[in-house]
């Protein structure tokens, strides 16, 4: 047979036998994006090849071979085709399982081939650390993820106290050295953030979260003064709370879980248990992932409801505290309450 009538059988049998099952393997391992389009109704999805994706833009590589830039503020939502690594790294995290997806998402991170990868796993390490007890490694990963992206879509992720939890040892040292020397108004804001619970240090902590809520970038303005409430709510009155409540709207809804926190302990305070319960909520719903604020919010609502005579409603918030937070302190006291009202 002559080499040209062979040619488009051989072609065939190439687009057929090898071709075709490599698109379709493409196809179903595309990354989808739904951006938002003209009107609310209007939603546009794209697939696939993300190859970056920041605080500006999202840049995807779509079937043609023809890249197509998508501003961040468009996006709804990403939906990566993650590998079986990082799958599994997202699985444990939404399990809640912190410790084991510390390992996982260390071992997705060596094949990480994207800076946009590497700037995810370095947000959802901050969350792991610090649900597990390590803030230190929480904000050195949060640190490393700004110095990579200013504008990070992750700023949510931020690993600040909103307690009156003590800095570790190893925390303080760093803490210290960025109050000192801050390299970023990201590294100020932790370093205060943290050292503000020492007594020693307080004066200073609020010194720079004053000068920080002056700052241009209104994230980091906005949240040095939530920060500051941090000092003010156990004697504001109730002009200062309904102040303080209004300016939360003013926050990116990612950023507003602290702040509702420490509304909801200034009207535990002002024993105005229905609002204070109402405040304290969305914190766990925000911020379901932020262990410290969302386990102790839950425990303070519960009480809340206790106090009215509302024990249905305290046992079932116990009961989500056990079951979503059983490595928090706040877990045993839910548990022996639990225990109290099923009696």
């Amino acid at each position: 047979m002559p080499f040209g009538a062979l040619l488009p059988r051989l072609s065939l049998h190439l687009l057929l036998g090898v071709m075709l099952p490599a698109l379709a393997s493409l196809s179903a391992a595309a990354d989808e994006v739904l951006e938002q389009g003209r009107s609310s109704r209007d939603v546009k999805t794209t697939r696939g090849q993300i190859v970056d994706y920041d605080g500006r833009n999202l840049t995807i590589i779509i079937g043609t071979g023809q890249e197509k830039t998508i501003p961040t503020s468009k996006i709804l939502e990403v939906r990566p085709a993650w590998t079986d690594a990082m799958a599994q790294a997202e699985s444990l995290f939404a399990q809640g399982d912190y410790a084991g997806a510390i390992d996982a998402y260390r071992t997705a991170g060596q094949a990480a081939d994207k800076a946009w990868i590497r700037r995810h796993i370095l947000a959802r390490l901050t969350r792991c650390y610090h649900n597990t007890g390590r803030p230190e490694l929480a904000c050195a990963a949060f640190s490393s993820l700004v110095d990579s992206d200013a504008q990070t879509i992750h700023f949510g992720d931020i690993p600040l106290n909103w307690t009156a939890e003590q800095p570790t040892p190893a925390l303080e040292q760093q803490a210290a050295a960025w109050l000192a020397s801050p390299k970023s108004a990201v590294q100020a804001l932790l370093g205060a953030s943290w050292l503000g619970s020492l007594a020693v240090k307080r004066t200073e902590a609020q010194r720079t979260l004053q000068s920080l809520a002056a700052n241009p970038d209104s994230r980091i303005s906005l949240l040095a003064t939530a920060q500051l409430w941090r000092y003010q709510w156990p004697t504001a009155n109730e002009e200062e709370i309904a102040r303080f409540a209004a300016s939360i709207d003013r926050l990116p809804p990612d950023l507003r879980g602290g702040s509702y926190y420490l509304l909801g302990r200034a009207l535990v305070r002002q024993k105005k248990p229905q609002e204070a319960a109402l405040a304290l909520l969305r914190a766990p719903v925000l911020h379901a992932d932020q262990q410290a604020i969302a386990s102790d919010a839950l425990r303070l609502a519960a009480q809340q409801f206790e106090g009215l005579g509302q024990t249905e409603e305290a046992a079932s918030l116990y009961r989500e505290l056990i079951n979503h937070y059983k490595t928090s302190p706040m877990a045993a006291e839910a548990q022996t309450r639990l225990q109290l009202l099923e009696k």
